[in-house]
């Protein structure tokens, strides 16, 4: 087991994914002498990943492997989960596999292994708050009181609270992720869409009609999903590095957890907008016979609101999104449609986030 920082033993999940496989393909470039372990779940995902590159090793492993999951975490180096994030179990386990090899790496002389775990600001949602409707807050990862409070009824909070607790622990070292809405082409070897946009798409060429959540005031903050990526490996680097910060204190874990949003001007963006554009591209592209888009109560996309400042991720490492997705939502909507046309496409379920 390397614990060399310019080629550490990574094991990646989430890798068939869209955020994971951009990521892996970015930290493939990054660490090129880098044995990396891939965790895939579909027999013919395992030839896919072998011709990606030569340097993945794919494993089969479903989430609820736990022992394996934990052995592979604690025969690693570097641990990236971008898998599912409201998955306790496959949480669990790797947490237990990055402790139990702690002891070890301190008698052979390691520096301590890395953690990031990716989570997302459905965290921010506030339940409370009507679908469609405008929620003013906005999250700032700098401000502890302000991220603490969050209940554990929130979205992805049990998950979120089980990692934070590990980094409090101080027995590796880590942060967690939480993407907002993600745009663009991603660059892994599998899927390459994202959800929340696509979904907007797929239900109108589904239903014949753009749709938004009725009144349509609802806004989140977005993040391109290479900008997201050079996030991930910008913190690896970090935490790699000499100069890597230290654990937590207790009951400071939360100064581990990085929003991931624009930094754009309008690194904003209203749900009814997306839809009305949306609505005037697939109506150019002859796919719908009406621009625009309507509004509808209970309509099957996203009606929350989650808006977060992402001020830690410029205080570690600098990081910024510059990136506007209205720049990259043509592009995006052409995709989608010929994804819908192959197939390949299809609504999802988790509406809300």
């Amino acid at each position: 087991m390397s614990s060399s920082s310019s080629s550490p033993s990574i094991f990646i999940l989430g890798a068939t994914g869209y955020i994971g496989g951009t990521v892996l393909s970015d930290v493939l470039k990054a660490y090129p002498e880098s044995k990396v372990t891939v965790q895939y779940r579909q027999d013919a995902h395992k030839e896919v990943l072998e011709k990606f590159s030569k340097q993945i090793e794919p494993v089969k492993a479903s989430l609820s492997d736990a022992s394996l999951l934990t052995t592979l975490a604690a025969q690693a180096d570097v641990v990236i989960n971008c898998a599912d994030c409201d998955d306790l179990v496959s949480t669990s386990a790797l947490i237990q596999g990055l402790e139990q090899a702690a002891e070890g790496r301190i008698a052979n002389k390691q520096s301590k292994a890395v953690y990031l775990h990716t989570s997302g600001t459905g965290e921010l949602c506030d339940p409370n708050v009507p679908l469609g409707e405008l929620d003013e807050t906005v999250y700032d990862d700098l401000n502890l009181e302000q991220i603490v409070a969050m209940p554990e009824s929130r979205d992805h909070r049990v998950v979120t609270n089980k990692v934070i607790e590990a980094f409090e622990r101080g027995h590796f070292l880590g942060y967690v992720i939480l993407p907002s809405t993600i745009y663009g082409p991603g660059t892994g070897p599998l899927n390459r869409l994202s959800q929340q946009i696509p979904n907007v798409i797929n239900y109108a060429l589904t239903t014949g009609r753009a749709t938004y959540v009725s009144p349509g005031l609802n806004i989140w903050s977005n993040v391109h999903i290479r900008s997201l990526s050079q996030l991930y490996t910008s913190l690896l680097s970090l935490l790699l590095s000499p100069s890597a910060p230290p654990p937590p204190q207790t009951g400071h874990g939360f100064e581990h957890y990085v929003l991931a949003t624009s930094t754009a001007a309008q690194g904003t963006h209203s749900w009814k907008k997306i839809a009305e554009t949306v609505g005037d591209y697939l109506k150019e592209m002859g796919e719908l016979k009406e621009g625009g888009a309507v509004g509808k109560e209970g309509a099957k996309v996203t009606g929350t609101n989650s808006v977060g400042l992402s001020g830690r991720a410029k205080q570690l490492v600098g990081w910024e999104d510059t990136e506007s997705v209205w720049d990259w939502l043509r592009a995006d909507t052409e995709d989608t449609v010929r994804k819908f046309k192959e197939g390949k496409g299809g609504l999802k379920t988790n509406w809300g986030n």
